[in-house]
């Protein structure tokens, strides 16, 4: 089943999450955690069900996402 995670990092600004996400490379693997680059914070996770999603090709969703091939 499809979930949709909404995911609040209270305090956490852009730069450091970017930071996380460049160290941690959690789309490919499975993170530790954010302590390593000084963030701290316990994320705040609701989960509901997706009743369709719809991709036609693989992505990632995310304000701070690259375009590909930029």
């Amino acid at each position: 089943m499809a979930v949709i995670a909404h995911v609040i990092l209270r305090g956490v600004t852009p730069g450091q999450y970017d930071a996380v996400r460049a160290k941690t490379g959690w789309l490919e693997q499975t993170p530790d955690g954010m302590a390593a680059v000084g963030v701290n914070v316990q994320p705040e996770v609701t989960f509901y069900p997706a009743h369709e999603v719809y991709l036609p090709q693989r992505a990632v969703i995310a304000p701070t996402a690259m375009a590909s091939g930029s």
